[in-house]
């Protein structure tokens, strides 16, 4: 609160246990931290604000952290009659031996748009806000690793079912996915967004 007004010193979002935003120096009486939305119980351990007569230093954007990240999207209508068959290129964003999720949603305007959180706090899962009479059904998977079948690295998703779970212990060049989607009988037409999420 400077003069007689709020001024907006940052907007955006977070995922994880730790947000440090830097802006220019002003004087204030008091700050304040409001959340407009979240997909489960913002849980807010500290908020502060600090003076620093250092230069601002770059810092990654939120938006860009690799935590989660848009992979593709695809068009359907009623043609597919319901199914969806997809390959996933996934070796841009798999270059560390660790557990990964892709996560397929649906976007038009009968639906809102999907929100991840990650409760690093409780269950250490990714949850999400869709619906479960909106959520695509993945009738089959299979990941390629190098043009060979790697089906052993798939793990079993007993909490969600438009998600496939897998765990690398080795990197490849090439590493694909195969994915046949059951796409709910009241949409007839949108997209198909893939997001892939890593802790």
């Amino acid at each position: 609160f400077t003069g007689n007004k709020w001024k907006n010193l940052f907007e955006g979002s977070s995922i994880g246990h730790k947000l440090i935003i830097q802006f220019p120096a002003v004087t204030a009486s008091s700050v304040r931290l409001r959340v407009l939305s979240s997909v489960g119980t913002p849980k807010i351990k500290t908020f502060s604000a600090f003076y620093n007569q250092a230069p601002l230093i770059e810092i990654p954007k939120v938006k860009d952290n690799w935590n989660i990240r848009n992979i593709g999207e695809w068009n359907f209508d009623k043609n597919d009659s319901g199914v969806k068959k997809l390959q996933l290129n996934i070796s841009p964003y798999c270059k560390d031996a660790q557990a990964y999720e892709i996560a397929f949603v649906i976007e038009n305007d009968k639906v809102k748009e999907a929100q991840f959180s990650y409760d690093w706090a409780q269950t250490g899962l990714w949850t999400d806000n869709i619906q479960s009479e909106n959520r695509l059904t993945v009738i089959s998977k299979h990941l390629i690793f190098d043009g060979v079948n790697a089906d052993q690295y798939l793990l079993k998703d007993e909490k969600f079912k438009d998600r496939i779970h897998f765990n690398l212990t080795g990197i490849a060049p090439n590493l694909l996915i195969n994915v046949t989607l059951q796409i709910p009988e009241q949409f007839n037409k949108g997209k198909i967004l893939a997001f892939i999420l890593r802790k």
